[in-house]
C-alpha cells in the first residue's frame, strides 16, 4: 500500500487512516509513506498500530518536518533490557526499509538501530532481521561510508546508499577506499 500526500482541501491525518486499518483488520506487509508525516510522532503512531508490516519506505519532502530521528530510529532499535533479553521490539517483522529525501538523526544512532535488528539475540524469535535497507537521502553525508556496519554486510545484510547523483550499492567485498573511489564524490 502507498500513501501520499493530498490536495490542501483534504490534508493527510493518521486518524483517519488507522481508523481505515482497525476496520479493515487488515495485516499490512508494505507500506509506503510519501510525503505525509510532518513529525516523528505521526510516524510512531503509525507504525505502533501496524505491526504486520515487513517493508517499510518513508519520503520526507522537507527539512522542516523533522520526521526520522533518533527518536524514530530509538523506537525501532531492537532493546535489551537489564536481563538481556529484547524488551523492546517495535515492527517485529519488518525486513526490509527505505528511508528517502530528508533526515535528522545522526549516524550513530541509523547504525545502532540496523545493527540491533541485524545481530538479533534473546528475541526468541519475535523480531525478524532486517534483511535491506536503502537510504537516499539529500544532504546526509556520512563519516564512514558503510555506517560501521561492515561486518554485518559481509554478513549478508544489503546496504544501498544513493544519493541523486550517484546510485552505490555497498557490496561487501568493497573496503572503504574503493566505495570512496567508485562514488566519484570528494569529501
Amino acid at each position: 500500500m502507498c500513501i501520499g500526500f493530498g490536495n490542501n482541501e483534504t490534508p493527510w491525518t493518521n486518524t483517519a487512516f488507522l481508523d481505515l486499518i482497525g476496520r479493515s483488520s487488515c495485516a499490512l506487509k508494505s507500506l509506503q509513506f510519501l510525503y505525509v508525516f510532518e513529525s516523528d510522532d505521526d510516524v510512531l503512531e503509525c507504525i505502533e498500530q501496524i505491526p504486520s508490516l515487513e517493508c517499510v519506505r518513508i519520503l520526507v519532502l522537507s527539512w522542516q518536518d523533522r520526521v526520522v530521528t533518533d527518536h524514530l530510529l530509538g523506537f525501532l532499535t531492537v532493546a535489551e533490557d537489564d536481563d538481556g533479553l529484547s524488551a523492546s521490539y517495535a515492527l517485529p517483522n519488518m525486513k526490509k526499509l527505505t528511508l528517502e529525501g530528508t533526515v535528522s538523526c545522526s549516524e550513530e544512532a541509523l547504525s545502532a538501530m540496523i545493527r540491533s535488528r541485524w545481530e538479533l539475540t534473546n528475541t526468541s524469535g519475535r523480531v525478524a532481521r532486517l534483511e535491506e535497507v536503502t537510504l537516499r537521502v539529500n544532504g546526509f553525508v556520512l563519516s564512514d561510508p558503510f555506517l560501521g556496519l561492515e561486518d554485518c554486510i559481509q554478513e549478508g545484510l544489503l546496504l544501498r546508499l544513493d544519493d541523486d547523483c550517484d546510485p552505490t550499492e555497498v557490496d561487501s567485498s568493497l573496503s572503504a577506499e574503493d566505495s570512496d573511489s567508485s562514488s566519484g564524490s570528494s569529501n
